[in-house]
């Protein structure tokens, strides 16, 4: 069997029981995801999993001990748990898991701040578990493109756009930051890296990219009655035609792997 299928089965056979809708804030009626859901919704990101999986080349960091049959591994932010994790961990789940992963939380970490969320991971893991934390770097986002192409105007139009909407979305310095929050919170960290998009996956990324735009359009501002939705949805269009001329949406991947004492 090979590694990455190996990964692939021990992922898709944790007990996901955290993290609705990647982790956004469900209590009390109060739903803080700015994205979308359904089948559409659902398709982007399982083409976003199987792209981070082709960019990064594995699942869990090989760093990470995986091999025993016995692990209990807590998929956070997988959409499909009962529980948030943002709200105080269950005694009976403190100190059970040996691997913690968490992927994607940039859109819903409150104030620019993951440190109420990693300390709730940290509390998850057995003395000496791993935690691998991978995120999108948003304040990384450039245009590029494969052909000699100059013409980003449209592209870089709809970045403006976005930088518009930031504050529905809060700040990311942090994710650029997070091998430093990992220590100063008590972790050794065994692996960091900043993946940059290599060029065959240029399109697909900006494809995903451009999708994930729409969906906020339609449920952030849409609602908001002003045309914000549609004028948004206008510079995508303008994007995704400079996007098949080559342009792409450049945003780099962050991995940080922690390591809790024993």
């Amino acid at each position: 069997m090979s590694s990455c299928l190996a990964q692939r089965q021990l992922l898709f056979s944790m007990t996901p029981f955290f993290g609705k809708i990647n982790g956004a804030n469900m209590k009390e009626g109060h739903d803080d995801y700015v994205l979308a859901r359904g089948p559409q919704a659902a398709a982007r990101l399982n083409l976003q999993h199987y792209l981070f999986r082709e960019q990064l080349g594995f699942l869990l960091h090989p760093v990470i001990p995986f091999a025993r049959e016995d692990l209990k591994i807590a998929d956070v932010g997988t959409g499909t748990g009962e529980l948030d994790i943002f709200s105080s961990i269950p005694e009976d789940l403190v100190g059970r898991y040996d691997i913690v992963h968490a992927r994607l939380f940039f859109l819903v970490v409150r104030n620019g701040d993951p440190i109420p969320l990693l300390q709730n991971l940290i509390k998850l893991l057995k003395p000496g578990g791993y935690i691998q934390w991978v995120e999108i770097d948003a304040d990384s986002r450039r245009a590029a493109h494969l052909t000699p192409v100059s013409y980003t105007k449209d592209m870089v139009a709809l970045f403006d756009s976005m930088n518009r909407y930031s504050p529905n979305i809060g700040p990311h310095g942090w994710v650029s930051k997070l091998n430093d929050i990992f220590i100063r919170n008590g972790l050794s960290v065994e692996h960091f890296e900043r993946s940059v998009q290599p060029p065959e996956l240029y399109k697909p990324f900006t494809d995903n990219t451009l999708l994930a735009y729409d969906e906020f359009s339609r449920t952030v501002l849409d609602p908001r009655g002003k045309g914000e939705g549609e004028a948004l949805r206008g510079s995508i269009a303008a994007a995704y035609q400079c996007s098949q001329q080559g342009v792409a949406i450049l945003l780099d991947k962050i991995v940080v792997v922690g390591r809790k004492p024993e």
